[in-house]
């Protein structure tokens, strides 16, 4: 149709607008620009990419205030960092605009765009304005201010600002919050309340803050996950352990303290492991099992 001449500057818009192929409709959008046409009107359009494209495009003065507060606060947060660029090449204290947002209120995809905006430009109010909303009563704006205060928030204050997020009923904030929790030390109570909350999912999310806790930590929470009731969380533990025993055993350096190697000892009797990879497992913990 290009090289046919049947593509008008309205034929162009539209598919820039809501053609369901994201690659097609970005196209379209590169079309219009090059053909002069106005790309302002794509600021509206359902594909992230092109509203991208529109706003790296767009005139000065078609890029209003008001019309760049919008887009700070856009989903896409490609579109959000090509805001913040037009923005700051015009004004300044961009996150004095993400601040009043939050003040505002308004709707929850707001909300949690404007604190996705304000760790993005690096704010200095964060991570304090971020941990008001790690309660707040929607799913999208609690992960995102789990997402905040954890890229901004120090080390030490982390565990407690987001450990109770761990039974959040979202899993996708459930998910945010253990991807910066990897690797500290939680209170025993927040591995306590998983476990007694007795949830599939609570019982994995336990399972996985175990298994990065170090190796023979990992080893014996798998062993009492393949020991366990749940036949699902048995076989996601047996898969980890038997991956740690091909691959990480090798270079694995020190052995279980006492406690531990009772422990492991007295749970290597499962009927799920084979009698070679139990006694693989006892090699390298440097425990003796008993052969009859």
């Amino acid at each position: 149709m290009a090289e046919r001449g049947l593509l008008t500057a309205d034929g162009l818009t539209g598919r820039a607008m809501r053609d369901r192929d994201p690659v097609v409709a970005l196209w379209c959008a590169a079309q219009l620009w090059a053909s002069g046409g106005d790309v302002a009107r794509l600021l509206g359009s359902a594909r992230a990419r092109v509203r991208a494209f529109a706003v790296d495009q767009a005139a000065d003065d078609q890029l209003g205030r008001d019309t760049l507060r919008g887009l700070l606060a856009d989903r896409s947060g490609a579109v959000r960092a090509a805001a913040r660029w037009r923005w700051t090449r015009r004004w300044d204290d961009l996150g004095q605009v993400y601040r009043d947002m939050l003040a505002a209120g308004g709707p929850p995809r707001q909300v949690a765009a404007a604190l996705y905006g304000l760790g993005e430009d690096g704010d200095g109010a964060l991570p304090a304005v971020a941990v008001l909303f790690l309660a707040h009563p929607s799913p999208a704006v609690r992960r995102a201010a789990a997402r905040a205060v954890g890229r901004h928030g120090a080390a030490d204050d982390l565990v407690g600002w987001l450990a109770p997020l761990l039974q959040d009923e979202s899993a996708k904030v459930v998910a945010e919050a253990l991807r910066y929790l990897r690797g500290y030390a939680l209170p025993p109570g927040v591995l306590a309340g998983l476990d007694t909350a007795g949830t599939t999912r609570s019982r994995r999310i336990a399972l996985s803050i175990r298994q990065r806790l170090g190796p023979w930590s990992r080893v014996h929470a798998d062993l009492v996950a393949v020991n366990g009731e749940d036949l699902d969380l048995a076989r996601a533990a047996r898969t980890d352990l038997l991956t740690w025993l091909h691959h990480d055993a090798g270079t694995t350096y020190g052995r279980p303290d006492a406690g531990q190697a009772a422990q492991i000892a007295a749970l290597l009797g499962t009927g799920m492991l084979t009698d070679k990879q139990r006694r693989e497992v006892a090699f390298v913990a440097g425990l003796r099992l008993d052969r009859g």
